[in-house]
């Protein structure tokens, strides 16, 4: 594991994890206990401020508070690669190649390089979504509805797309039809 040996480096780590987390902390408002919560309230997210017609939320806030961790992260880890893998390189070589593996299993291809940025993006996003949570002052973007239906989203729309890639026009509509015609939808 690479160690930070500028100890200016790591104050200022240390200080954006702080200043994120009360930051994220202050823009929480306080939970009042009802009797029975409205489900609309339940799940609609909490507006921090506006900017002209568009609302910021708080889910928002703590997605971009995501994306800063894993851009930091990335850029810390991707300019210290090896030949020779240390722990956390290791670590990650090994979730790659996990889904990699799990898209051959799925797709049914050797050539995983055309699915591998989609759905490895998507996996680092979900795991690291449910994980940000943990973090005091971060709560995680996943309860927000809009969350998880941006991600539907782009797997709906990726789904035809790499299909009519990887098989061609015909083949991705005979493969509606396989192995009968009844067969299709």
């Amino acid at each position: 594991m690479q160690r930070i040996n500028n100890p200016r480096t790591l104050v200022l780590l240390i200080a954006l994890v702080i200043a994120l987390a009360v930051v994220s902390n202050l823009l929480e408002e306080p939970v009042e206990e009802t009797a029975e919560p409205d489900v609309a309230e339940e799940i609609a997210p909490d507006v921090v401020f506006t900017v002209g017609p568009l609302e910021v939320t708080s889910t928002v806030i703590n997605t971009w508070a995501m994306m800063l961790l894993l851009g930091v992260g990335a850029y810390l880890i991707g300019r210290n690669l090896k030949l020779r893998p240390g722990l956390v390189q290791n670590m990650l070589e090994w979730i790659v190649e996990a889904i990699e593996r799990l898209i051959r299993e799925m797709v049914g291809v050797e050539d995983t390089s055309i699915f591998l940025p989609l759905v490895g993006t998507l996996a680092f996003f979900i795991g690291t979504a449910n994980l940000i949570g943990l973090l005091p002052g971060l709560k995680s973007p996943t309860p927000d509805i809009n969350t998880p239906l941006a991600m539907a989203l782009v797997v709906l729309f990726s789904v035809p797309y790499f299909g009519i890639r990887t098989r061609g026009l015909w083949g991705y509509l005979k493969h509606y039809v396989e192995p009968i015609f009844l067969m299709l939808p």
